[in-house]
């Protein structure tokens, strides 16, 4: 994983709860919405596995092959916020509880609020969060899906079926 050149590496995270702020904190200032770009994507690379690192920079790639092919102007394939159920993504949070899974691996409770439109809106997503190279970051999120229209069950799955590359986990 790379920083970019002049931005400053954040400290490792020593709880799975802290690096589930952080990385949720960086994904909100940053405005992120659909597949991030390569500079957005650097700049959330410090909170996230070296595995969801390489299958959002496979999708942003993918998207860019077509979109040259196809001459079309969006940057991403997906619009809207691929790390959390509600489509304008959140405006704030509570990180909940770590729930011990196998080793140093947990599912966190993230309690999430978008209060882009009235009344906000408040929903229940699950990070998985892994201890990578020393640190915490995040594997994989859990969307809780409260509305009919939401159809993704996990950002990794979601990831991985845009790229055909549906495998279980």
């Amino acid at each position: 994983m790379s920083v970019v050149a002049g931005c400053k590496k954040p400290e490792p995270q020593e709880t799975p709860q802290a690096a589930t702020r952080a990385f949720y904190e960086a994904r909100i200032a940053s405005g992120v919405q659909g597949t991030p770009s390569l500079d957005e994507l650097e700049r959330l690379a410090p909170y996230i596995s070296v595995q969801l690192h390489d299958l959002l920079q496979e999708a942003l790639l993918k998207h860019h092959r077509i979109a040259s092919k196809t001459q079309q102007k969006r940057r991403t394939f997906s619009e809207g916020d691929l790390f959390s159920s509600l489509f304008d993504g959140p405006t704030s949070l509570i990180v909940g509880t770590a729930e011990p899974l196998a080793g140093d691996e947990f599912r966190i409770t993230v309690n999430l609020t978008s209060a882009k439109q009235l009344p906000a809106l408040s929903w229940t997503d699950k990070v998985r969060v892994v201890r990578e190279q020393g640190r915490y970051v995040i594997a994989d999120i859990e969307f809780g899906n409260h509305w009919a229209f939401g159809t993704n069950t996990r950002l990794v799955y979601s990831l991985q079926s845009a790229m055909g590359k549906r495998t279980s986990v």
